[in-house]
């Protein structure tokens, strides 16, 4: 009985091998095919350019540069700036902080500012 399994075993491994080698060399021709990829590489500079912003693989970058800037702005006021000043001063700076990064939004919106 151990033989007969044995011989079984041979042969699903046999088929097995051969099924590797043929995708192997499937994947390999697919390979061998495809075009050269061209090295790109990411440069925190240039995603504050406007070019970054009209192109297509660089947009979401340059947008969530953008975001984090604004909130990086909007947290150091609230932090620092809004405690040294008076409560309705600080929320009329603060609405007007909201209305800008709202009609900022839709600025970039309407002028295709940002590539979908």
């Amino acid at each position: 009985m151990a033989k007969n399994k044995s011989k079984i075993d041979a042969f699903l491994n046999k088929n097995d091998e051969k099924a590797e080698e043929s995708q192997t060399e499937a994947i390999s021709a697919d390979i061998s095919e495809a075009p050269p990829l061209r090295k790109s590489s990411m440069n925190l500079i240039d995603l504050l350019t406007f070019g970054a912003a009209k192109d297509p693989e660089l947009a979401p970058h340059s947008y969530l540069i953008y975001l984090l800037l604004w909130t990086f702005f909007v947290g150091f006021f609230v932090l620092f700036i809004f405690p040294a000043i008076g409560n309705t001063l600080g929320f009329i700076i603060i609405a007007l902080m909201i209305m800008l990064f709202v009609s900022m939004i839709w600025y970039f919106h309407k002028s295709e500012t940002f590539a979908d």
